[in-house]
């Protein structure tokens, strides 16, 4: 009995001592961010580039209507518990209608419950869209040991179902946070939609595939936008850099350079069309200008931004006629372009549907050939049978003698 008193004393002990064990391991990150034993909090700021131009994809590039864009970019800062999305998986609800559509409620609403539940997401970091295919926007964001890795989408606009980002990328080598890092980026298909095209309507993948990289060769069909069979690799249509803000940045905006004010400088912005003319100050009235000076200058900003003024003196003759009938020149210009490809769309996804049709004709043809020839199979066997019972039946009454 006493034997028996200590064995469940110890039994006890164990389950105390494992528990006690599992509760102080699970409160710790699995995957590869445990390893991350950095200062506690890291701040980036978060660049992305598009170079989605013309010259690099011309094929089939959206010019109007809507033309090349980007959404604005959602991501979140996170542990390896949680995924935004991945390659080679099924994208979510909320990943489908952002990547569909570009709504962010869905995708949003899956961060905050994934960061209710398990305590997985630390934040969500969200910039501007851009109005074209080339161009940056920017952000902030910010990093914790325990969530060291950055995921984010930008939805390619237009298109059925396409987008970039980045999956689980980890900003934490061991004790330290990474200074920069710089990604390139290329499309992909969340395998939500069908459509080849930028402009393709809505058809549904049904059942939905797995979120694949869209390449040069994949999927392989002349009426795929980022078809280049000549092509070894697309080239990035995209470019992420994220760069660790230092603690003296913090809180602090760009610098500003206050000059004083001269006599030919405007301090306050002020929009419109003026007449520039020289004041003599004997006869204290305006000189007359002289119509054929001007000059181009190049302001650079702080920040790094490029400021063009085009300044023209004096008076100049201004058609307006001329350059409202230009500008609708071009204007008829482009929707004539953007028709021709539209019409090539069309007919290339009328090769496709042929295509198709054709080769679903062919497996049809095929088929009625193996039904016709397996019914003459079965003709012919239920026939062997036959006449084998018949000799079957005919022996056995022999050998019986009854007939």
């Amino acid at each position: 009995m006493e034997n028996l008193m200590f064995v469940c004393c110890s039994c006890k002990v164990l389950w105390t001592v494992l528990v006690t064990l599992l509760g102080y391991a699970s409160s710790f990150p699995v995957g590869d961010d445990s390893l991350c034993t950095a200062e506690e909090l890291a701040k980036y700021r978060i660049i992305f580039t598009g170079k989605w131009s013309q010259t690099a994809f011309p094929k089939q590039y959206p010019l109007y209507r809507p033309p090349a864009q980007w959404s604005s970019l959602l991501g979140v800062t996170h542990s390896s518990d949680y995924s935004m999305w991945k390659k080679n998986e099924y994208a979510s609800n909320g990943v489908r209608d952002f990547a569909e559509k570009g709504e962010a409620w869905g995708l949003m609403k899956e961060i905050e419950e994934a960061g209710e539940k398990i305590q997985s997401v630390h934040g969500i970091f969200s910039a501007p869209a851009i109005s074209s295919g080339t161009g940056q926007t920017s952000t902030e964001l910010e990093a914790h040991p325990r969530h060291p890795l950055v995921s984010f989408v930008v939805r390619i606009v237009p298109s059925p179902d396409w987008f970039v980002g980045i999956d689980s990328l980890n900003l934490c080598e061991g004790e330290r946070w990474m200074d920069e890092v710089s990604v390139d980026l290329y499309p992909y298909d969340a395998g939500t939609d069908s459509g080849f095209t930028f402009s393709s309507p809505n058809f549904a993948t049904i059942p939905q595939e797995t979120v694949k990289e869209i390449t040069c060769s994949s999927p392989s069909h002349p009426a795929n936008s980022f078809y280049y069979p000549k092509l070894k690799i697309l080239p990035p249509i995209a470019q992420v850099t994220i760069v660790k803000i230092k603690k003296s940045q913090l809180g602090l905006s760009a610098p500003f350079i206050n000059l004083p004010a001269k006599s030919n400088e405007v301090i306050d912005p002020i929009s419109g069309n003026y007449k520039v003319q020289r004041w003599d100050i004997h006869k204290h009235d305006f000189l007359e200008s002289a119509p054929g000076l001007g000059m181009f200058v190049t302001v650079s900003t702080p920040s790094g931004e490029r400021i063009h003024l085009d300044i023209r003196v004096g008076e100049h003759f201004f058609d307006e006629s001329s350059v409202q009938a230009k500008e609708k020149v071009d204007e008829v210009h482009v929707r004539l372009e953007h028709l021709i490809e539209q019409i090539q769309h069309v007919s290339k996804e009328q090769d496709y549907e042929r295509e198709r049709e054709e080769k679903f004709r062919k497996t049809s043809e095929e088929t009625n050939s193996n039904i016709l020839w397996w019914a003459i199979v079965q003709t012919l066997i239920l026939i062997f049978v036959g006449i084998w019972q018949i000799k079957s039946l005919r022996d056995f009454f022999i050998a019986k003698k009854l007939v």
